[in-house]
């Protein structure tokens, strides 16, 4: 029987119901693992009904220090302050990040009822887990692995039409953009990372970008990540005016972040190559998406060159060479096309251990 006809009798009426299985997003809590796992099986619960349950663990010093590997018994890793694992346990366990992996693999070992997937590379051997799916730019390979183009993530017509709608009320856009008088342009900065510094260099670059967008005839939204360093973030503050909003994330606001709706509204979306999930959450949105390449720590070939490189071969972005492209980026949803895939190995999974 497949996942979805699973049926259970409504004691109080005698009538049949779909079975809502339970599913549990397993993750250290910070924003983009979390998100991704949840953007995961939200897209199966398209598919498939689920109850979907967040899980944020932490693992206890000095275990979370270990490789994923070598960490020791099953209930001493989550620490008091993380949330706890106990029945009732779901059938499907989605887990991201280092700190889950050793309770996945554990989950997997003493639970076997249970569907267990890894997002990203695990850094341990592949067979603990029921499925691993990693970016196609970790080039990792086997029998219960399924590559994406980039990480799984939240966006879908239904959060980008409500998005659009959140942005209109919350920033009264001029009217000139909605009679396409004037362009709307959206700009996604994001923070160092161990490739890209995020110095003076990075910042004079950003600053003279934002200056020479602010000479045309555009109107735009920028906001910044959590890694944006400070003074990025003050400069960019420095260039509000009637026709440039700018969302600090390190800053108190009052107003709803707009970066959801500047995927959905904006003509053009510029965003820093150091982040794989704000370009693929671009792509899936349908936006024309141009990449602002960057000063880097050393001058190698890196998993962020792959995967922009792919990005690029397929039309999904452009990179930005001073000024925008026209064109239709073909449809990008690789979390739709894995949701599909976890659905039909989950399926086979309980058909074999039934």
């Amino acid at each position: 029987m497949a996942i979805s006809e699973h049926i259970e009798l409504n004691a109080s009426d005698g009538t049949k119901r779909t079975r809502r299985e339970l599913c549990w997003v397993v993750t250290d809590g910070r924003a983009g693992i979390e998100n991704q796992a949840l953007g995961l099986a939200e897209a199966m619960a398209r598919q498939v009904p689920l109850d979907i349950v967040t899980k944020r663990v932490r693992l206890q010093t000095p275990i979370n220090k270990l490789p994923s590997a070598l960490v020791p018994s099953f209930w001493a890793r989550a620490s008091k302050s993380g949330d706890l694992l106990e029945p009732p346990f779901p059938s499907l366990w989605i887990g991201c990040g280092r700190q889950s992996v050793p309770l996945s693999i554990a989950m997997n070992r003493q639970q076997r009822q249970i569907f267990v997937v890894q997002l990203q590379n695990p850094g341990t051997a592949l067979h603990r887990f029921d499925m691993v799916i990693p970016p196609i730019h970790d080039e990792i390979s086997g029998a219960n692995v399924f590559p994406i183009l980039g990480s799984p993530n939240r966006i879908c017509a239904e959060v980008i039409e409500r998005a659009a709608e959140q942005l209109q009320e919350a920033y009264q856009l001029p009217s000139s953009i909605e009679a396409n008088q004037c362009e709307l342009v959206g700009v996604l900065i994001g923070g160092p990372n161990r490739i890209y510094a995020y110095k003076d260099e990075t910042i004079k670059k950003i600053s003279e970008l934002i200056d020479h967008l602010q000479s045309k005839n555009r109107f735009l939204v920028v906001t910044t990540s959590r890694r944006t360093p400070l003074q990025l973030s003050a400069v960019l503050r420095g260039k509000e005016n009637k026709r440039t909003i700018v969302f600090d994330q390190n800053a108190s606001q009052l107003k709803k972040n707009p970066y959801p709706g500047i995927l959905a509204l904006a003509d053009h979306v510029l965003v820093t190559e150091d982040s794989v999930n704000m370009v693929g959450e671009a792509a899936t949105a349908g936006a024309k998406t141009h990449i602002i390449s960057l000063p880097r720590r050393a001058d190698i070939r890196t998993k962020f060159d792959i995967f922009l490189d792919q990005m690029v071969e397929r039309e999904h972005v452009k990179r930005f060479s001073g000024d925008f492209v026209n064109w239709t980026p073909p449809s990008f949803d690789e979390t739709s096309r894995a949701a599909i895939e976890v659905c039909k190995r989950w399926n086979e999974y309980r058909q074999r251990n039934m």
